[in-house]
């Protein structure tokens, strides 16, 4: 199992929605930046980050990555936007 490094300056959630939505701007998706992002962010931040962007930018950060996202990356990430207990009655929904 991989172990989740945390930048040694945490950053600001408000900074996160800032760039997740530079990273949406424009045509396609910085798909590189929202990786970087979501990926080094444990269930709690990342439920922050959603509440910033949608007081920012009066929109839903999961429609938001349905809209930019593709494939098996979307539903990656969409399941990293969930917190555990979530993710895992996702999973087991669909696996029924």
């Amino acid at each position: 199992m991989s172990t989740l490094t945390l930048p040694p300056v945490p950053t600001s959630p408000r900074d996160d929605a800032i760039q997740l939505y530079r990273a949406f701007k424009g045509l396609g998706c910085d798909t590189a930046a929202v990786i970087n992002i979501l990926s080094h962010r444990d269930a709690t931040q990342r439920s922050l980050i959603q509440h910033e962007y949608r007081t920012m930018y009066s929109e839903d950060l999961l429609k938001r990555l349905v809209s930019e996202l593709h494939g098996k990356l979307e539903t990656a990430v969409l399941l990293w936007m969930h917190d555990p207990a979530g993710r895992d009655a996702i999973v087991i929904r669909q696996a029924l």
